[in-house]
């Protein structure tokens, strides 16, 4: 179904439901940017969302990014939300 004030419609039992749009990665850097800025961290956290944020953008999907990473898809557009504000 056609998008609609920045969410996509989708159809569920008979239902119609909102689904948000995906969250664009601004390019400000490269995976292999990404990956070695991850392997210079000190900080484990920052390096595994450096490295999840590299994967995305690598075309890997966010379900599965997420999956590997051992978070959910919220976490990971929430982390693309704070990568693209800096």
């Amino acid at each position: 179904m056609p998008a609609r004030g920045g969410v996509h419609l989708i159809k569920v039992a008979r239902k119609i439901c909102a689904m948000p749009r995906v969250v664009e990665i601004n390019p400000s850097h490269t995976p292999s940017q990404l990956g070695r800025l991850a392997a210079s961290t000190k900080d484990a956290n920052q390096s595994r969302r450096l490295l999840s944020i590299a994967a995305v953008l690598d075309g890997m999907s966010r379900a599965e990014t997420a999956k590997i990473c051992g978070m959910d898809r919220q976490t990971l557009r929430d982390w693309v939300h704070r990568f693209n504000s800096h």
